[in-house]
């Protein structure tokens, strides 16, 4: 029901856009905007990103806003 009142039907293409809409948090916007609008800058953190990039050695948090900031500095 957002979408169409507030975006005239369609998915909002930015992070804040997203997020603004209920029940739409970080990890949700990230896949929205990766896989229907291409943004390679989109990383998605959920449990096994998690556990596999601290694995690797390539982060040591265990939350999803840090492990994501941490990520978009590495490239």
């Amino acid at each position: 029901k957002q979408i169409i009142s507030l975006h005239n039907g369609r998915i909002p293409s930015t992070m804040e856009e997203l997020t603004n809409l209920s029940g739409v948090g970080i990890k949700t916007a990230n896949l929205i905007l990766g896989d229907v609008f291409n943004l390679p800058s989109s990383i998605v953190v959920d449990t096994h990103c998690i556990r596999l990039t601290n694995r690797f050695g390539l982060v040591k948090d265990k939350e999803p806003v840090k492990i994501e900031k941490e990520l978009r500095i590495a490239k």
